[in-house]
């Protein structure tokens, strides 16, 4: 998911895939075997980020809303005041 931080900085349609590629370590020739596009690129890494948000919402023990909440607040990417 390292490839979205450097288009997130100054945007999508400002960020080569030459860019990205550098960013991630890798040459840019490899970066568009996989995904010729900057599109294909973004859209792979939105299907990535659904899985696993699927995947950590599968994961949840349900209770009630207070418990749920405070699981959400407990975890380690939370930034919540």
């Amino acid at each position: 998911m390292r490839a979205a931080g450097s288009s997130t900085k100054k945007g999508y349609a400002a960020t080569p895939l030459a860019e990205i590629a550098a960013n991630i370590g890798i040459a840019q020739g490899n970066l568009t075997y996989h995904f010729p596009t900057k599109r294909e690129l973004i859209v792979e890494i939105e299907k990535r980020v659904r899985q696993r948000i699927r995947a950590k919402r599968a994961s949840y023990r349900h209770g009630s809303v207070a418990d749920d909440y405070v699981n959400l607040t407990q975890e380690e990417n939370c930034t919540y005041g």
